[in-house]
């Protein structure tokens, strides 16, 4: 709760305690003003014109306590409404971004393992894989193919959001390292010993 809005309900409650003690009064002295008048004759029954002015200025006087109550309660509501249609909107704004952000680590893990298979057939089996996300650098790439990848990673937000521009993004790396399947270390072994059988 604000500053604003806690010494708003501090002002409520102490107009709400002074309207009921206004109120019970007032309703005291009615009681003692019927009781009097059951008692004494009928021309003895008659207040004084200054207590009826007295009363008449307590009831003015709550009347526009209930008012001033009624604004603040007004204020303090005008003040809830608000705050909470902010907390709506930040508990949605919240929710959109820890779904992107769950987005892009599912394309980043994505993309690592698509880099470790690269590296893999680029250089052969030999090359441990590192577990985790974000392991993967391009240092294992020529220069030239370096700053070309460095250049294609400025891109908008937009279109991180999009799943057909990660799927381009794995063909461009692909193509990238100029890696086929032809050209992997594993394959040309395997196509040097089938060779070697023919010749014996």
């Amino acid at each position: 709760m604000s500053v604003v809005e806690s010494h708003a309900v501090e002002e409520v409650m102490q107009a709400t305690q002074e309207a009921l003690q206004i109120a019970h009064s007032i309703a005291d002295t009615q009681k003692q003003a019927s009781g009097k008048v059951e008692s004494q004759p009928r021309s003895l029954s008659q207040s004084p014109r200054g207590a009826a002015e007295g009363e008449a200025g307590r009831v003015r006087q709550a009347f526009k306590q209930v008012k001033d109550l009624h604004s603040i309660l007004e204020f303090v509501n005008g003040a809830y409404n608000e705050d909470y249609d902010e907390v709506q909107r930040l508990r949605e704004e919240y929710v959109s971004r820890l779904e992107e952000c769950q987005f892009f680590q599912l394309q980043c893990t994505r993309l690592d393992m698509h880099c470790h298979r690269l590296a893999e057939r680029l250089h052969g089996a030999g090359v441990p894989v590192r577990a985790g996300m974000g392991s993967f650098s391009v240092t294992g790439l020529s220069p030239t193919q370096a700053n070309s990848l460095k250049q294609k990673r400025s891109f908008s937000l937009s279109s991180l959001r999009d799943v057909n521009f990660w799927e381009q993004r794995f063909e461009e790396l692909s193509q990238l390292t100029g890696i086929d399947e032809g050209d992997s270390p594993k394959v040309q072994q395997h196509q040097q010993h089938q060779q070697h059988h023919v010749f014996q």
